[in-house]
């Protein structure tokens, strides 16, 4: 399967860009010392003026997606834009940020984010949403990391929505004990992830919690999309509409949105993906990933007795 022809450049580095577009995800120092101290005392406040049980979706880890308070959430937006405008012009080529969350993981919390894709917020393969995901800590697998399969961004669904099915359910045992790779970042350094990477994030079984701050980037010059995934008809469909970052200040991810402008809607249908199916996908952009398949049967059996 051949890579789909994006001739919109992302990044800035050559570097970053090649990672970007060869593993789905780049690593950067971002930050110097007094800049991030700088930064994680604007996130810590905002995160501080919270209120966790005022939500419309409860999770084992505190997203500000999820909350009910608009003020607050455009808040977020408002702070961490303003410090972070200059990094991010020198970083990405044309791009601004449509949601700005912070994800907050108490210590010692059975609390991982499932696997999942993130939702796309333009028309793939032609443009493409990244989401710059920045620690407030050093980070691990042990204190709730970003788990990635690289390869899998641009080998899926292209229409992706935040109220879609867990399609990758047949196979999460496996991502999550072969094959994901868990992202170590040093504070100061942020990832820039492929919205259409395959990912999930460790729990946090560390004494401390586990802030960091993720901002989903976007093209600037093209329409931003808003995918609702719609069963209610005789046969399924995606919704598209017009949306702008105003749109997330008071978002329910479940529900259907109200207020947009209608763009239309195309038929559509998620399905699950085995094991077999994952890794042919995958494996053109990393042929390494069949090495991490677990033997069965006699070949199995053998291996296990060599070690």
């Amino acid at each position: 399967m051949q890579m789909p022809e994006i001739n919109r450049t992302i990044l800035f580095d050559p570097k970053l860009e090649t990672d970007l577009r060869k593993n789905g995800y780049a690593i950067t120092p971002l930050f110097t010392e007094q800049e991030f101290t700088a930064f994680s005392s604007i996130v810590e406040n905002l995160e501080s003026e919270a209120d966790h049980d005022d939500v419309h979706l409860n999770t084992p880890f505190y997203l500000s997606a999820f909350h009910n308070n608009a003020n607050w959430k455009s808040q977020i937006y408002d702070q961490v834009y303003a410090f972070m405008k200059s990094k991010l012009e020198k970083l990405l080529v044309d791009y601004e940020p449509l949601v700005i969350n912070i994800f907050d993981k108490p210590a010692r919390s059975n609390n991982p984010v499932a696997i999942h894709q993130n939702p796309s917020f333009v028309e793939e393969p032609q443009y493409k949403s990244v989401s710059v995901w920045i620690p407030l800590v050093d980070v691990n697998k042990n204190n709730g990391t970003v788990g990635v399969l690289p390869g899998s961004h641009d080998v899926f669904d292209t229409m992706r929505a935040a109220n879609m099915p867990d399609v990758f359910d047949k196979v999460a045992s496996e991502l999550q004990n072969q094959y994901f790779e868990p992202l170590v970042l040093k504070k100061g350094e942020a990832a820039i992830l492929d919205d259409s990477m395959i990912h999930w994030s460790y729990p946090n079984l560390s004494d401390e919690p586990r802030i960091a701050v993720q901002l989903i980037m976007v093209p600037k010059e093209t329409e931003h999309i808003y995918y609702y995934y719609n069963e209610s008809g005789e046969k399924p469909k995606m919704d598209l509409y017009k949306v702008d970052k105003n749109f997330f200040f008071q978002f329910n991810c479940k529900a259907e949105p109200q207020g947009l402008p209608y763009i239309g809607s195309v038929p559509f249908e998620y399905h699950s993906f085995s094991e077999a199916e994952l890794l042919k996908r995958v494996a053109p952009q990393n042929p390494d990933i069949y090495l991490k398949r677990k033997k069965k049967g006699l070949l199995g059996f053998l291996d296990a007795l060599r070690f």
